[in-house]
């Protein structure tokens, strides 16, 4: 099984992305650009949904009778009919979530010299830096304005004399690849992109553009068959059709049954129904399971068309039960929860 989170292109501005990322690259780069995104965009407020809406339109997709999806544990009847709805995908009248922003996100004009905010101290970080209300900082405010009033070498130059005046900064290291590493008595280790690639706001045209090829993605996964799981907050689970025929019916037994919580969730662990890294959706199957009729026609159909034989309880390997198996997933760009790995 897949985990398909990667396959669904955005063209959102990641705001929590700022720079590079690597083993000790942290999210306070000064310079924010524009990234090839495939993290799904935070939900938008009902008003910025109703204005991508009229003004991207919508792109209907055709009727696909293969395939199966279930959304927080409730499989949706098929056929199904992919379209993109503004920045939105939809299978039927199901809402998956925004797959792009409109309208775009734009950087404020920073007409003064930020400066250092006040109140640091030797126990702070860059997160203290981090302006309430906005995505923006204190030091990418900083650079912004550099590299409008200097040449490129000289804004980095200075800027790094400004990271070494932060009084939480220990040391700066030099300028390699357009990074430098920054490491801060608390004993972390920050990286902050220097790159001089200014972020310029996608047109109408790409935005459709990308939610579309998204929309046609998925459309053509389901006509080859596949199974999705998808959820509004958490992971987009995928499997091929065979292993759908295998284990969907024994899933379905699982999730009927009398047993507790608990077990449920360690049998579905071990019939390996999502990956380690995703288990805190798995409270969504346990409460909020839905079949229908035609979900048992479809599974006997496909067992029979695959030529597989569906897998029982005895078949299952042993797994030992996983203490953090239902630790509830972040919301999407959040923080994780208290006592998640």
């Amino acid at each position: 099984m897949r985990n398909s989170m990667g396959l669904l292109i955005a063209v959102v501005l990641a705001l929590d992305a700022w720079g590079s990322t690597g083993s000790e690259t942290g999210r306070d780069s000064p310079e924010q650009t524009a990234p090839t995104a495939t993290q799904p965009a935070p939900a938008e407020t009902k008003a910025g949904q109703d204005q991508a809406f009229s003004e991207l339109g919508v792109t209907e997709g055709k009727p696909v009778d293969r395939g199966l999806v279930f959304l927080d544990g409730r499989y949706l009847d098929a056929p199904y009919t992919v379209s993109r709805r503004g920045t939105g995908i939809y299978i039927n009248d199901a809402h998956l979530r925004d797959y792009g922003r409109w309208p775009p996100f734009k950087f404020d004009e920073v007409a003064e010299d930020p400066g250092v905010p006040p109140g640091l101290t030797k126990d702070s970080s860059f997160d203290d830096m981090k302006i309430p209300g906005k995505t923006d900082a204190w030091n990418c405010r900083k650079f912004r304005w550099l590299m409008a009033h200097y040449a490129l070498d000289e804004a980095r130059r200075r800027y790094m004399e400004y990271v070494k005046s932060l009084p939480f900064v220990k040391n700066v290291g030099p300028l390699e690849h357009e990074m430098v590493m920054v490491e801060t008595f608390n004993g972390k280790k920050v990286g902050l992109s220097l790159t001089h690639r200014a972020y310029t706001p996608p047109t109408k045209e790409m935005v459709v553009q990308d939610v579309d090829r998204s929309r046609s993605y998925l459309e053509d996964r389901l006509a080859k068959g596949d199974c999705f799981f998808f959820f509004t907050q958490g992971p987009e689970i995928s499997c091929a059709e065979a292993k759908a025929a295998r284990d969907l019916g024994l899933i379905a037994e699982i999730l009927r049954s009398a047993r507790p919580k608990e077990e449920k969730a360690l049998l579905l662990q071990r019939v390996g129904l999502l990956p380690g890294a995703a288990f805190g959706s798995l409270e969504k199957f346990l409460t909020n399971f839905q079949a229908s009729d035609q979900l048992h026609r479809r599974i006997t159909a496909l067992v029979k068309e695959m030529g597989v034989k569906p897998r029982r309880l005895e078949d299952l390997p042993p797994q030992p039960l996983d203490p953090k198996l239902l630790v509830p997933p972040p919301a999407p760009g959040g923080a994780p929860p208290k006592g998640a790995p």
